[in-house]
């Protein structure tokens, strides 16, 4: 069980920073009428972003609790903590402006 947490947090904290880069190529990419991912679909990224961060931090920190000595858990802790950290400052920040 404490294995396949590990593996589930480490994927969702990749599969998190894969679409938030997604997020980030196309908030960048040009002007709103000529980007192929408008507002809705930004949104949904952004969303699901969050959500996998979350889902692989618990997950991370599931693994870790149950079995201190898992690489892979830190691992999935490592990578999904600073991603909960970024795109909770973006909503702060955006919610701020």
């Amino acid at each position: 069980m404490t294995e396949k947490m590990s593996w589930l947090g480490f994927l969702f904290g990749v599969v998190g920073w894969v679409s938030v880069y997604f997020v980030v190529t196309n908030l960048l990419s040009g002007y709103l009428a000529e980007r192929s991912c408008q507002t809705g679909c930004v949104q949904f990224l952004f969303v699901a972003a969050c959500s996998l961060a979350v889902s692989a931090a618990v997950a991370g920190l599931l693994a870790v609790q149950s079995r201190r000595d898992s690489k892979l858990g830190w691992l999935s802790l490592g990578i999904s903590v600073p991603l909960c950290g970024i795109l909770g400052t973006i909503m702060v920040v955006g919610s701020l402006a």
